[in-house]
């Protein structure tokens, strides 16, 4: 059977450089795996959850009748 011979002393393992090292490595890689995750999830906008149109029951307008027909388009301005 083969052994394997680690590349760094097993004292370095154990040293206080690097524990911090690694901890840091660690951090790193948990704080890019997080990116990589919210880059792929779909955008969420708080706008779409709430109600977009607001139609009154009654038309509130001066004139009669203006209002009435959401979708119809704005009366034109004349110039007096």
């Amino acid at each position: 059977m083969r052994t394997w011979v680690a590349l760094l002393p097993e004292a370095w393992l154990h040293s206080h450089t690097f524990v911090i090292a690694s901890t840091f490595v660690a951090v790193n890689t948990l704080v890019y795996l997080a990116l990589a995750v919210v880059k792929v999830m779909p955008v969420v906008l708080p706008a779409r959850w709430l109600p977009h149109h607001y139609h009154r029951a009654e038309s509130r307008a001066i004139d009669a009748g203006v209002g009435d027909d959401p979708s119809a388009s704005s009366p034109e301005i004349t110039q007096l």
